[in-house]
């Protein structure tokens, strides 16, 4: 459990931005466990250039020639940079369910595996919104196009962006390449135009979409650029976050997360009135007005309400 506890500890010092540090715990645990492909994701992402990363995954696939998803993260990268190579038939349509991330990693919380990296990524997945974007494609609802044609496609990328307000909030960025015609187009996931102040969600829906994974894009033969993802389709896709946190473990960890984000913002809304209270005492004796700590005290309330809520609900 040591081994595995170096790898929890390297991906929190990536997370909080210490990749020379994480490097050095990150690169000895992959020696020791050339075959977690989760490992070699994250190695990946400590590196910024598109080549760098390809040489991490290409030295992954030499310990791991058999896995599909090493291959399409490496065809993505190499289509980044100009080396162009054809997609991965997609296999089988899944099961039933939530797709599980490969390899997962003994931890003792369920939401901390969830927590997958983007290796072909441009931009760190939780911190800032991407840029150059292209437009969203328009809303479709799947079902009232049953004549348009189908294909495989691959999520090429897949992360938790904030929108940086006075209150942040998140939502999960999914999109998928398919190729009509020789020509790439891309399908986003509709989620990624819904925000939500708590992040879960759009952690979860990440972690079950990772870079690589194949997806079945049907489109307008007349209009290839207008596409959709059955699988993504809202209501379906608000069904498998359901079941997938009603299971026991995952409601007692989403019931702590909860807990810990009403006491966030019961410190926010106090350390803001506590300061208000102390400017209004103390500054007008010297500068003639006193501030009023107004967003500390807003985000403060806002939290601790999501949080009570969040917390009543998944609470046994």
């Amino acid at each position: 459990m040591a081994n595995d506890d170096a790898f929890v500890e390297s991906i929190q010092m990536i997370k909080a931005g210490h990749k020379a540090e994480a490097q050095l715990v990150l690169e000895p645990y992959i020696q020791a466990n050339p075959h977690n492909i989760q490992a070699w994701m994250w190695e990946a992402e400590l590196f910024p250039a598109d080549a760098d990363k390809i040489k991490v995954l290409e030295i992954c696939l030499e310990h791991n020639p058999e896995h599909a998803q090493v291959k399409r993260g490496l065809e993505i990268l190499r289509a980044r940079c100009g080396i162009h190579t054809p997609l991965v038939e997609p296999p089988a349509p899944a099961s039933e369910g939530i797709p599980a991330v490969p390899d997962p990693l003994p931890a003792p919380s369920p939401v901390r595996v969830m927590e997958t990296p983007i290796a072909a990524s441009p931009a760190p997945r939780s911190v800032k919104k991407q840029a150059g974007r292209a437009p969203a494609p328009e809303r479709i609802k799947p079902k009232k196009h049953p004549g348009w044609a189908s294909t495989g496609g691959i999520v090429d990328t897949s992360m938790v962006q904030v929108v940086r307000s006075q209150i942040p909030v998140y939502h999960a960025a999914i999109t998928a390449l398919y190729r009509v015609a020789g020509k790439e187009y891309h399908v986003q996931h509709p989620a990624a135009r819904k925000n939500s102040v708590a992040s879960m969600d759009a952690e979860i829906l990440v972690s079950n979409y990772p870079p690589g994974t194949n997806v079945t894009v049907r489109y307008d033969p007349k209009r290839p650029g207008r596409a959709c993802v059955d699988d993504w389709d809202l209501s379906e896709t608000k069904r498998k976050l359901k079941q997938f946190k009603d299971k026991p473990e995952v409601r007692k960890v989403l019931s702590r997360r909860h807990r810990k984000r009403m006491l966030t913002g019961l410190g926010w809304a106090a350390g803001g009135i506590a300061a208000t209270i102390f400017s209004v005492a103390v500054l007008p004796r010297f500068i003639g007005y006193y501030v009023v700590f107004g967003g500390a005290i807003v985000y403060g309330v806002v939290t601790f309400i999501s949080g009570l809520v969040g917390w009543l609900w998944y609470w046994d």
